[in-house]
This record gives structure tokens, C-alpha cells and sequence, in this order.
């Protein structure tokens, strides 16, 4: 068969059409659930987990250990306004269950 015989071209197209269309038509569907998972996240709030705890440990020494607990507290809260302003929502560890040790925010 020569491949100039209309039969043989006509074939060959029938039989690539449905893959050309169907590559096309998945393409399609895999950009439109990326732009939805995009979609979702844009709306999504980033999250920061402060500890408390370790900001009034590591306060500066000197003195009572009232003053440095407060000293401590007043930095977490400083630092916990900067994560604010940036678009973060600000958790104490001590109310969260469970986080990855990269939202941890320590002193």
C-alpha cells in the first residue's frame, strides 16, 4: 500500500484523532484542577505556632522571675504581632493539639 492512498491516510487520521483529542481534553482537565487547588489555597490562612513557654525560658537573666516571665510574654506578643501583620494567624503552642516542627516559632 502506498502511503498517497486515501484509504490508508483517512485511517491513519481516524485512528489519531481520539488521542490528539484526548491528550487535548486531559491537558485541559489537569489545568483546571490546578487552578482550583490554586483557587483554594489563595483563601487559605497561613498559620504560625508561637511557644510562649520558651519565650518566657529564654528571657534575659536579672530580675524576679516574675519581671522575666513578663519580659518573656511581651516579646511572644511582639513577635506574634509582626506574624500578624505579615497575614499569619498566631496560636499559642498551648492550644494547639499537634503542628509540624516548621510552624513552630521560638525565641
Amino acid at each position: 500500500m502506498d502511503a498517497s492512498n486515501p484509504n490508508r491516510t483517512t485511517f491513519i487520521i481516524a485512528l489519531a484523532w481520539p488521542i490528539v483529542v484526548g491528550a487535548a481534553g486531559g491537558y485541559w482537565l489537569d489545568q483546571r484542577a490546578a487552578q482550583r487547588i490554586e483557587e483554594a489555597t489563595a483563601e487559605m490562612a497561613r498559620v504560625a505556632v508561637i511557644d510562649s513557654v520558651a519565650f518566657m525560658q529564654g528571657s534575659a537573666q536579672g530580675g524576679t522571675p516574675n519581671e522575666r516571665a513578663a519580659a518573656g510574654l511581651a516579646k511572644a506578643r511582639a513577635t506574634a504581632d509582626r506574624l500578624s501583620e505579615a497575614g499569619y494567624v498566631v496560636l499559642d503552642r498551648n492550644v494547639v493539639v499537634a503542628t509540624p516542627e516548621s510552624l513552630m516559632v521560638r525565641p
